[in-house]
């Protein structure tokens, strides 16, 4: 019998890779190009600027913050940027995937995670 357990404060596991982490929980990176603009301006504007063209998330993984979900995604100029951006954003985090679902699952990400080249992604 495989036991978690998980206390109050834990600060996630050691230091993965990025990738190591998504294929050890069976998580899915979804990478997507933003369509340019007709007048050739860049990709539009978000919230808080440009957008950028790509924009990367897992497939059905939310983080949790206090008692809600949030849905967090990474934007960059290649899909390398794109996929640094997400990382640090999910560095500390806890998340969730298929958190409505009945095979719902729980995970600490690391607080820092080790070097890893995403620069094949960009070919």
């Amino acid at each position: 019998m495989k036991v978690v357990i998980n206390r109050r404060g834990q600060t996630g596991p050691e230091r993965v890779k990025f990738s190591e982490f998504a294929s050890i929980n069976n998580l899915t990176l979804e990478v997507n190009e933003r369509a340019r603009r007709r007048d050739y301006s860049g990709y539009g504007n978000g919230p808080v600027g440009p957008l950028r063209r790509y924009w990367v998330h897992f497939d059905r993984v939310e983080a949790i913050e206090g008692c809600m979900l949030a849905g967090y995604s990474g934007n960059g100029d290649t899909i390398a940027e794109a996929i640094r951006d997400y990382a640090g954003k999910l560095a500390g985090a806890r998340i969730v995937h298929k958190a409505m679902g009945p095979d719902r699952r729980e995970f600490d990400c690391p607080n820092e995670w080790a070097e890893e080249d995403f620069s094949e992604f960009d070919q």
